[in-house]
């Protein structure tokens, strides 16, 4: 796309938005070289820093899954136990996911992002 385009593809995240989701520079930059505002003060740069992200979260979204499940265990403990399970395996998944991406980066040779 050029930067004459309605909406640009963020470098960091992926995701096509319209013009008023960059900075006038990030816009500048064309499709898929710019970064979003949101991945910007994110300090989001690459695909692997945005995995990286996402598993950090989804860690401590289990640990908080499970610190609930501990102060409620005994009034509903089973339906808290099996989603505190959901969303541990949720973190492994991405975590995987970062792996993988780590790997195919490193194979690829070269830094993803600047």
């Amino acid at each position: 796309m050029s930067s004459t385009s309605a909406s640009h593809r963020c470098m960091a995240c992926g995701v096509d938005l319209e013009r008023g989701a960059y900075s006038k520079r990030q816009w500048s930059k064309g499709s898929g070289f710019g970064r979003c505002t949101g991945c910007v003060a994110a300090g989001l740069a690459s695909p692997t820093a945005v995995l990286d992200h996402m598993a950090q979260r989804a860690t401590l979204k289990a640990a908080e899954a499970e610190a609930a499940a501990l102060r409620t265990a005994g009034s509903s403990g089973v339906a808290t136990e099996n989603r505190s399970a959901d969303e541990a395996q949720e973190a492994a998944d991405v975590r995987a996911a970062v792996a993988t991406a780590r790997a195919e980066q490193r194979a690829g040779g070269g830094h993803v992002g600047a």
